[in-house]
């Protein structure tokens, strides 16, 4: 939980400690108790709301064009080496770990002005 900017300190306290006092979650889970159980033991009398949607999942947004570019926007030179000296070049996305692999043509084309090539 994180506190919202302009909570009263001694609010802020209580919880602290009601977590504090609720032992490991996972002694909790193995009980039986399920994440609004646990919530609803440290929010007590402060009638929380709860978020129905959904549930999170991953998605990454990244894209061979994505990524190109990246590469367009690096300096000529640094572009210009890349294809010389390594003949292509390997990206990885951080966030997903895709990889993208560019040969040397696909990095020449990179250096064309739009429009060419």
């Amino acid at each position: 939980m994180q506190p919202l900017p302009g909570t009263d300190e001694g609010i802020i306290a209580e919880l602290e400690k009601r977590i504090q006092d609720l032992g490991p979650v996972s002694h909790r889970i193995h009980e039986g108790a399920g994440p609004k159980d646990i919530l609803g033991e440290v929010l007590a009398g402060y009638a929380p709301r709860y978020y129905e949607g959904p549930a999170p999942h991953f998605v990454c947004d990244c894209s061979r064009e994505r990524l190109a570019g990246i590469l367009r926007s690096l300096d000529r030179d640094e572009l210009t080496a890349m294809i010389r000296e390594d003949k292509g070049a390997e990206m990885v996305c951080h966030y997903c770990n895709q990889k993208y692999y560019f040969d040397e043509d696909e990095l020449k084309a990179l250096l064309e002005p739009a429009g060419k090539g």
